[in-house]
């Protein structure tokens, strides 16, 4: 699955920024969530081409050094960069993180659209609680295109938010929490089909397969999808 997201995001990284509406309105509320002005070092996890750092700059949120971290390289080169800015091409759900991490003071960790991709949360949420104690998450739901899904008889690629959400109480205390919905409209079946491929929303994990996709080409007739992304803040217990 991991291999599948690099492939996806490396091919498609140059078309992802005309396809990411949605991300890029998720990274402005997780910025806004936290409600600070300034931070220490903060960390990205699934940073991809710099959607979080772009809205702390674009909302003159300073901090003093900056870890993007993502699966594709591809995705980082499109990543902006400065004097305290390093960029880590790498699985955020490695291990080796809270070993790397533990001497950086980490002051806040921010991820956005990325933990849907998530393949162990009990192991992710108990390394980052090793290193620090803000995270400002979030992430796209399975309620993203059930009504798609359901017709295709699909299943939703996505991890469950229940079981995220589940994994991170074991560390955390949840301080803020929101479901949000979305509604996309498209001029066409391809179009809506071209936004599932190259909006990133899947993560490399195949939505429909041939003959799912031959179906809603065929008989769907909606041309919308329906997007849900869960906001949280949590705190490290005591």
């Amino acid at each position: 699955m991991i291999k599948d997201t690099i492939r996806q995001f490396s091919r498609y990284a140059k078309s992802y920024r005309k396809h990411n509406h949605i991300q890029k309105l998720a990274a402005e509320k997780t910025i806004e969530m936290a409600g600070r002005t300034r931070f220490g070092n903060i960390v990205d996890i699934g940073c991809g081409d710099g959607e979080i750092y772009r809205q702390l700059r674009i909302k003159n949120i300073s901090f003093a050094n900056y870890f993007g971290i993502d699966l594709s390289a591809e995705m980082l080169q499109l990543h902006p960069v400065s004097d305290n800015t390093v960029l880590l091409n790498m699985d955020f759900e490695d291990p080796v993180l809270p070993e790397y991490f533990k001497e950086k003071s980490i002051d806040a960790i921010f991820s956005s659209s990325a933990l849907q991709w998530c393949t162990d949360p009990c192991r992710l949420f108990a390394s980052l609680s090793e290193f620090c104690g803000n995270l400002y998450l979030s992430f796209f739901t399975e309620k993203t295109f059930e009504d798609l899904l359901s017709f295709a008889g699909a299943s939703s690629p996505l991890c469950p938010s229940a079981d995220i959400l589940a994994e991170a109480k074991k560390h955390y205390t949840v301080e803020t929490f929101e479901e949000m919905g979305f509604r996309v409209h498209f001029d066409s079946t391809r179009e809506m089909l071209s936004y599932i491929k190259y909006s990133g929303v899947s993560g490399g994990r195949a939505v429909l397969d041939y003959r799912g996709i031959k179906r809603v080409e065929r008989e769907y007739g909606r041309r919308v999808l329906d997007i849900e992304i869960v906001f949280v803040s949590l705190k490290k217990k005591p």
